[in-house]
């Protein structure tokens, strides 16, 4: 009978080795089509925007969107984007770069601190399969606020695991960092960075009963582990992070960074639908297939492995991972990114799931299996297709569909057989795709196609718009839209005045399910059209123009006509 090889332990200089090439796959990944792909609207220039006026104003307590106050998040995402501003420009990588530094730390923190949890082999495919997954493709390059809270409630979540069963002098410093990393990551993005390892903790005592027994630690089963944590002193130092800015930002906004951030952005959109979405029963559990494309396709095959192999850190793990699902379950407003907190433990799992092939599993995993891999198949054909569409944005968004599908798919060769090569396709492939479809958005944005006419406009220029009001026009433009028209007559009166130099309205918009219903269907072509109001409007003294392109933030083609005051 063969004897087992035992794994072999990393080397320091493994470590090492394997950290820089964990780096530069993250950069290689992330960086391609960060710098050409516009800032996709909503959030993305609300931010951008919101970071430039912050630095022309030298206020670094209060953000403004638009030169009013902008409540949504926290400020810590935007000092880091100035940084980013301070390097690279006020532009797209600029914007970005602070989410790719973010999702490469995170990876090396897996890697890094994941090896205490799911043995070293097991962590450096966690942080690979992480990488190479659908979510962190999308979000590690997002101009959000995402990835700085994903990666301090990671080291938090580490922090506190040596905190409960770690030993000897390293504690205060695991005391430190995990409260730092919780005060940080409530700076990122709010009271998401303590709800995940709150819920996670009380998880981890439910589902820990078992993995107690089956490791019979009868004295960490009595142990009263909370104390461990010495969470007074604990809030207090991530109290001491938040305040000082908290303090000031309640100070000068009367309470309404605290009325409006967090009652309004966080409970009313728990309690009702943000941008009247429809709640979906189960939503997270269907995106998941998405999010953790295409490692998801495994899902069956890993729960029944979990299930065989049940210890104190894969409870941990499972705490951590299922933690924001809970939090967001009866959550009204739904969006796939808002469980990336909990994706991290999935991931450390999952790497250690890989570790263990040839194992036996009932037929309907592999059927699920197939199932999954057939809808990754089906949205690279549909990319294909796409290609051979008239419009050259269309084109690109094809190809770029194809070749990250390709991508994924290679990559999940990975699983089957571990080695570099299925992991260096996939990255050449995905950067390939981030660069297609960086450059198919941007051929046809429709603010980016009013670049020539911003540049144009006096430094104290004053804009107005009607019917398309997106983010992106105030970053771009760089000026503070002062009007919203809500009619032609108004539209008229604004023009009549003689005092802005720029107006923006929508002529047109059509939806794409529209257009296929006409053009495949025989149905009327329904629109929203106001070209006969644009065409009652008299406007001398203006140079009328059009452009059209994708709008990104509504999925729809519009065409816009525009009003620029002619020069004297």
């Amino acid at each position: 009978m063969k004897r087992r090889k035992k794994a072999q332990k990393f080397s320091i200089s493994d470590v090492r080795s394997y950290c820089l090439l964990l780096a530069l796959a993250g950069l290689l990944l992330l960086v391609p089509g960060a710098a050409i792909m516009p800032l996709l609207d909503r959030d993305e220039p609300k931010f951008s925007e919101a970071t430039r006026e912050m630095m022309v104003n030298r206020n670094w307590i209060v953000p403004y969107f638009n030169n009013e106050y902008r409540f949504d998040k926290p400020v810590l995402t935007y000092w880091l984007m100035s940084l980013g501003y301070r390097a690279f420009g006020v532009n797209e990588l600029g914007a970005r770069v602070h989410s790719i530094l973010s999702t490469i730390l995170l990876a090396l923190a897996v890697f890094a601190f994941g090896r205490r949890l799911v043995g070293e082999r097991g962590a450096l495919w966690g942080a690979i399969t992480m990488l190479l997954s659908a979510q962190f493709f999308v979000h590690g390059r997002g101009a959000v606020a995402d990835m700085p809270m994903v990666l301090a409630v990671a080291i938090a979540m580490f922090g506190i695991h040596q905190l409960l069963f770690g030993e000897g002098k390293d504690r205060r410093a695991n005391f430190l960092i995990t409260y730092l990393a919780l005060g940080l990551g409530f700076l990122a993005k709010g009271p998401i960075a303590i709800l995940v390892p709150v819920l996670a903790l009380a998880l981890y005592g439910v589902f820990s009963w078992r993995a107690r027994r089956k490791d019979q630690d009868e004295a960490l089963a009595e142990a009263p582990l909370w104390r461990r944590l010495h969470l007074i002193l604990g809030a207090l130092v991530a109290l001491a992070v938040v305040a000082p800015w908290g303090i000031r930002a309640l100070v000068l906004t009367e309470g309404a960074f605290w009325d409006v951030g967090v009652g309004r952005h966080v409970v009313d959109r728990g309690m009702r639908a943000f941008n009247k979405r429809i709640p979906i029963p189960g939503y997270y559990f269907v995106t998941f297939f998405l999010s953790a494309a295409p490692w998801a396709a495994w899902i069956g095959h890993f729960l029944i492995w979990l299930r065989r192999n049940w210890t104190r850190e894969h409870a941990f793990l499972v705490a951590w991972w299922m933690s924001p699902y809970l939090i967001f379950l009866c959550y009204r407003t739904q969006l796939p990114h808002y469980v990336l907190p909990g994706l991290p433990a999935f991931f450390l799992l999952f790497g250690k799931f890989c570790q263990h092939p040839g194992l036996k599993f009932p037929r309907w995993c592999d059927r699920l299996k197939t199932a999954v891999f057939a809808l990754y198949t089906t949205v690279g054909v549909i990319g294909l297709g796409m290609m051979f569409a008239p419009l050259p944005s269309v084109r690109y968004v094809g190809a770029a569909l194809a070749l990250i599908a390709a991508g994924l798919l290679f990559a999940a060769r990975a699983k089957k057989r571990p080695g570099w090569v299925p992991v260096l396709g996939g990255l050449l492939l995905l950067a390939a795709g981030a660069h297609c479809l960086g450059k198919g958005l941007r051929v046809q944005h429709p603010v980016i196609a009013l670049q020539p006419t911003f540049a144009t406009l006096p430094e104290n220029a004053r804009c107005a718009y009607w019917g398309f009001s997106e983010p992106s026009i105030v970053f771009y433009s760089k000026k503070f839209w002062n009007a919203k028209a809500r009619s032609a007559e108004d539209v008229q009166d604004l023009l009549d005045s003689g005092s802005y130099d720029l107006i923006v309205t929508l002529e047109t918009e059509l939806k794409p399910d529209r257009w296929f219903q006409a053009k495949y269907l025989g149905k009327e072509l329904k629109m929203k059209d106001r070209r006969a109001d644009l065409d009652t409007i008299q406007a001398p003294g203006y140079e009328v123009a059009k452009v059209e392109g994708l709008n990104i933030a509504h999925g729809s083609w519009v065409v816009l006509r525009t009003y620029r005051k002619a020069e004297q």
